[in-house]
């Protein structure tokens, strides 16, 4: 009877620390902060998927503007002057 109150004694303060060493885990971990209501992204003003779909629209629109420009260059010819030829090895 002694050695059975002595293991639901150290089983009692084993399931104490493993719960205080699972709180530490989640309280002190960027894992935690995502279970508070409101998490640093939406403090941050990141917004829904339209948004971020309107934004890939727009980068992509500088994208293209960007490729057209370089396309526009690279019709209108390119000169090339060689200063010097590289020797034979």
């Amino acid at each position: 009877m002694r050695n059975l109150r002595y293991l639901n004694g150290i089983l009692t303060v084993l399931a104490v620390l493993l719960a205080v060493n699972t709180w530490v885990l989640i309280a002190g971990s960027p894992a935690g902060t995502l279970l508070t209501p409101t998490n640093e992204a939406r403090a941050q003003g990141v917004g829904g998927s339209a948004e971020r779909q309107a934004q890939i629209v727009r980068e992509l629109q500088s994208l293209n503007r960007a490729v057209d420009a370089l396309h526009a260059k690279l019709d209108g010819g390119l000169n090339v002057k060689v200063t010097s030829m590289p020797k034979n090895d």
